[in-house]
């Protein structure tokens, strides 16, 4: 089952957050890592670009700092993708910036 957490924007409207840290318990943990990114990525670019949400938006990326992801790897997602709903892309984008930066 995965976890909901609910976080309210600046004009006190909720929006469902929806963690991806127990979703996916069957596949490698790189593989989770990565879903989890993509996810949050994905959350990131609803808050910060369509709602235009700061306060959303900063607690997103707390998030991003409270897990210790780096955030030129979901910077790269945010910005080189043309279509954050395009799973082949995210992942493309994602293993590219691991295989740059050397983590890969």
């Amino acid at each position: 089952m995965r976890e909901q957490i609910y976080l309210k924007n600046q004009n006190n409207q909720l929006h469902r957050y929806n963690s991806p840290s127990s979703e996916y318990r069957d596949v490698s943990s790189e593989q989770n890592e990565h879903i989890g990114i993509v996810s949050l990525a994905r959350e990131i670019v609803h808050a910060q670009f369509i709602l235009a949400d700061t306060e959303l938006t900063r607690r997103l990326w707390d998030e991003v700092a409270s897990r210790d992801i780096d955030p030129d790897r979901v910077n790269n997602l945010l910005y080189r993708v043309s279509s954050h709903e395009d799973d082949e892309s995210m992942f493309y984008a994602d293993r590219d910036y691991l295989i740059c930066s050397g983590s890969l």
